[in-house]
């Protein structure tokens, strides 16, 4: 059993994967291959004049792997903290269960405000979440590629009647205390109470599935230890609020992972 799963491989995951690794406890890396570095330039990181961020994110991927860090790269279906204070994350349908959780995801996705206002009140970002509330009726998904046809196979297990709709036709949702209906673009009305938003795998999905508490602007609620609501579970880097540097997603890891080293060594 691995004592800690770290997702996400960017400046946050790899440094705390990192310190969790020399310190003997046993860490698994997931990567979903979409960290912002990989578009960034850097210019004001020490010891580096000028240096491209895939660049440095390759670095990061061969640190991994010279400390021989398990490496797993795939979809996270989910995130469930189990009664016993497990912490089982799905990836491409395999299971991995552990004692703490990092989340090193990136900066959180900013939802169209058309749909925020409905965000749990119809409105769904998690097929398993919420699919089994409308089990046997019509579902409503919308969102891009690669995300939708993995959520519309989510949204398959619940309905055999799932509705794909075009998001640049939607103009608005209607509802009094819930969704009720969908405006089109041409004026077309469909009276639904549900809709679900097939977005990129983000801390959006996965922390709202936890219940992790968020601010306004969706970053997590973290203490000065990068601890979330939730115990045993961490979110670093650009998930929290603050400075977006790189300088600060390594610090942001370091704590965390220095956190959990000395909780590890309490119950050892």
């Amino acid at each position: 059993m691995s004592k800690v799963i770290v997702i996400g491989n960017g400046p946050a995951g790899v440094s705390a994967s990192l310190y969790l690794k020399r310190a003997n406890i046993d860490v698994i890396n997931i990567s979903m291959k979409n960290s912002a570095l990989l578009k960034a330039k850097i210019e004001n990181y020490y010891g580096y004049i000028d240096v491209d961020g895939k660049t440095l994110y390759e670095n990061g991927l061969k640190q991994l792997k010279d400390a021989n860090i398990d490496m797993i790269e795939g979809f996270v279906q989910k995130i469930e903290y189990q009664m016993d204070s497990k912490i089982l994350v799905s990836v491409d349908d395999k299971d991995y269960i552990s004692d703490y959780l990092i989340l090193a995801l990136g900066s959180p996705l900013k939802i169209n405000p058309k749909y925020k206002g409905f965000l749990g009140s119809g409105v769904s970002i998690c097929a398993h979440c919420d699919a089994p509330l409308y089990k046997g009726k019509e579902l409503n998904v919308t969102g891009s590629e690669p995300y939708l046809s993995d959520m519309v196979k989510e949204l398959s297990l619940y309905s055999d009647n799932v509705s794909i709709i075009k998001e640049s036709d939607i103009q608005r949702l209607e509802g009094e205390f819930s969704l009720e209906r969908i405006v089109y673009k041409d004026g077309e009305v469909k009276s639904t109470n549900n809709l679900f938003l097939a977005l990129p795998v983000s801390g959006n999905r996965l922390y709202y599935e936890l219940g992790l508490v968020v601010d306004d602007t969706g970053y997590i609620d973290v203490d000065d230890k990068y601890r979330s609501t939730i115990e045993n579970i961490y979110a670093v880097g650009d998930m929290t609020a603050g400075v977006h540097q790189i300088s600060t997603a390594v610090y942001s890891g370091m704590i965390a992972a220095l956190d959990i080293i000395k909780e590890a060594k309490k119950s050892a």
